[in-house]
């Protein structure tokens, strides 16, 4: 049973993380082979930026969601119309929030249970 809530935990956790990095690492790749020069830089650096607040993330143990924003606001600058991403983001968003990360929470409390039973 241990073995079972893990691989679920495991599952759901990489759904959740896909399902906010997925489209952004599609767009932003999109974003670089479609932008100009200028563009291209305005890009990398949102990109840089996006990276140092996620490593502040990873560091403080904190949950900054503007490192997603900083992206959006890239790739804005490189592609004329983002409607579609704004709409796979916002589809995206609430299959994580509503679905993914709930049922990862869940089976991850269940494998820490379980795995507290079997140390028994």
């Amino acid at each position: 049973m241990t073995k079972k809530y893990k691989k679920l935990k495991t599952l759901f956790l990489l759904c959740s993380i896909l399902c906010v990095v997925g489209p952004l690492v599609y767009y932003t790749i999109k974003a670089f082979m479609q932008g100009e020069q200028v563009e291209k830089f305005v890009m990398g650096m949102m990109f840089i930026v996006a990276l140092i607040f996620t490593a502040i993330n990873i560091f403080f143990k904190c949950h900054l969601r503007s490192t997603i924003w900083l992206v959006l606001l890239g790739i804005y600058v490189c592609i004329d119309k983002i409607t579609a991403l704004l709409i796979v983001m916002a589809i995206t968003t609430l299959l994580d929030e509503l679905i993914f990360t709930p049922l990862y929470k869940k089976y991850k409390n269940l494998y820490i249970i379980n795995k507290e039973i079997d140390k028994r």
